[in-house]
């Protein structure tokens, strides 16, 4: 994000990367160049935005019927998933050591919560199956976040646009970071909103969304989406690698800086600046 509210001094807001996709930490304005218009500018200041100012999270959690199933870990344990029996209460009857997706999401993302700083920091909820039933506001108590996570059961189908415009309508006034962080394990089809409605209003509200794929997913339009709000997208072949992911994300989220540079060019009329 580029901001000229105190020009000519220009904040740039921006994640901070390796090629390798890992986070830089520790820049300094030694590290910066800058230049518009190809005329160099002076760097003012640097700082680790996530340090400075409050991060304010959604957190989307798929909890359609799907979510019982791990197709990976199920034949790993010597059953598959068209041969599982119905119990009394219709829910099927796993074999043992078996963990259902829903429940390795709630631990990843309990240990999630917990790496941000709630002095400052806010995290809202919202869950999803056929419609958003479960939603709760941005929090800085930490244990009614992780209680609204842990109460999600798997059930129904999948409105997963939906539940991320809710999201985007949480974080819409928040000051500071704004990131919508989602999980789905499937494509949506319960929605009235769609693909476009979802882009359209994360760049009005300029908050990037990062997109957690599991299992049988259509990696292509997550990835779109991703890209498209300037988030990132993430793909788990089996629920076993959520932790991993959500630890990935929490990193990512804790590298922006924010820089504030000076224009040497202050003619009113000077228009696009490069």
């Amino acid at each position: 994000g580029v901001y000229q509210d105190q020009f000519p001094d220009v904040s740039v807001v921006f994640r901070a990367e390796k090629n390798n996709g890992e986070p830089v930490f520790g820049l300094g304005i030694e590290d910066m160049n800058v230049s518009e218009n190809r005329v160099p500018c002076e760097v003012i200041s640097i700082c680790e935005l996530s340090k400075k100012k409050p991060i304010n999270i959604g957190i989307v959690l798929d909890h359609s019927g799907s979510m019982l199933y791990d197709e990976k870990q199920l034949i790993q344990l010597g059953t598959h998933p068209w041969f599982l029996m119905p119990g009394n209460d219709g829910i099927p009857i796993f074999p043992k050591g078996y963990k259902p997706p829903i429940d390795m999401a709630k631990e990843a993302l309990n240990s999630f919560v917990s790496s941000f700083n709630f002095e400052k920091d806010k995290i809202g909820v919202i869950g999803f199956s056929s419609n958003v039933d479960k939603v709760m506001k941005p929090s800085k108590n930490e244990k009614k976040i992780n209680k609204i996570i842990n109460s999600m059961e798997a059930d129904s189908m999948t409105a997963f646009y939906d539940a991320l415009m809710v999201g985007l309508e949480q974080l819409r006034d928040a000051d500071g970071l704004n990131v919508l962080v989602a999980l789905t394990d499937g494509n949506d089809n319960m929605s009235e909103n769609d693909y476009h409605n979802v882009v359209k209003f994360a760049k009005e509200t300029e908050t990037p969304i990062y997109l957690v794929g599991l299992g049988d997913v259509n990696i292509d339009s997550l990835k779109l989406l991703a890209n498209a709000t300037d988030g990132q997208f993430f793909y788990a072949n089996s629920a076993s690698a959520l932790s991993e992911i959500y630890e990935k994300i929490s990193t990512k989220l804790q590298a922006f800086y924010e820089m504030v540079y000076r224009s040497p060019n202050l003619e009113a009329d000077a228009g696009e600046r490069t």
